[in-house]
């Protein structure tokens, strides 16, 4: 019995002693495995985190990216309102888009006659007739009458110069159509020019140098008012006589006192 308990007890010791060098084997074998474990652990505590990188495609950037970049990168200005110009239509009419003035046929007047030699006082007795005659009217007619600035009665000299009017392409001008439309007769400056150039030309008689050669001699408006009535115009009767002008002093005329009123008036506007 006692040899039984002797045994039993080596075999613990022995089994004591196997497992404790088991331990020691198995921590030798460990201890490296440990090391690397304790070495990583330490790396990652001190490792600072990087976030990962998000792959793109090999497409390029999508639409929303560069919508999102574009938004970041401009810089949004607010531009003025241009109020939209309204569209506007071209009307072509047959109205006259030039305007006549007493002043400017009698300026058109002086002008020529000035040019032939007359003085400013012979040419305005010229241009008080005019008025009373025409109220400076160009293309100014009456049917059966007179026409013109002068109304000039059927004559050869008004036949030359209706044919004249038509040469020079303002024949329009000289039909009943156009008589007594005023301010508005012509359609143009150059229409204008032309159909006065033809009247005063016409005028100018040269079968007719009776007023002419007198009105050189006249030295104020009112005897030259008075040398054009009497020689050219021949508008006898009336109740006005003449009074500067002696080949026909005292005789009467047709407003004989409003032509010489008249070529004072423009004496005054040409001298001032």
């Amino acid at each position: 019995m006692y040899k039984k308990i002797i045994l039993s007890a080596i075999a613990i010791a022995l089994s004591s002693t196997l497992y404790a060098c088991g331990d020691e084997a198995a921590a030798a074998e460990r201890a490296p495995r440990n090391t690397e474990i304790s070495a990583v652990s330490t790396d990652i505590a001190t490792t600072e985190y990087t976030r990962p990188t998000r792959a793109t495609q090999s497409t390029g950037t999508t639409a929303v990216e560069t919508r999102r970049a574009h938004l970041q990168t401009t810089t949004t200005t607010t531009a003025a309102y241009t109020r939209p110009t309204r569209k506007t239509t071209t009307t072509t009419t047959t109205e006259s888009t030039f305007v006549l003035s007493d002043e400017l046929v009698a300026e058109k007047i002086y002008t020529f006659f000035t040019d032939k030699g007359y003085t400013t006082e012979q040419v305005c007795g010229i241009i008080g007739n005019a008025e009373i005659e025409s109220g400076l009217e160009p293309s100014r007619g009456i049917a059966g009458g007179g026409f013109g600035l002068f109304q000039l009665q059927d004559c050869p000299q008004r036949d030359a110069m209706f044919e004249a009017f038509e040469a020079n392409g303002v024949g329009k001008y000289a039909t009943a159509s156009y008589w007594g439309r005023g301010a508005s007769n012509f359609d143009s400056r150059a229409d204008f020019d032309a159909f006065m150039d033809v009247l005063l030309t016409y005028t100018m008689d040269p079968n007719d140098t009776d007023w002419q050669n007198e009105l050189y001699l006249a030295n104020d408006p009112e005897m030259a008012a008075e040398v054009f009535l009497v020689n050219y115009e021949r508008a006898i009767g009336g109740d006005d006589q003449i009074i500067y002008y002696e080949p026909a002093k005292d005789r009467y005329y047709q407003a004989a006192a409003k032509r010489r009123d008249s070529a004072r008036k423009w004496y005054n506007y040409f001298s001032s």
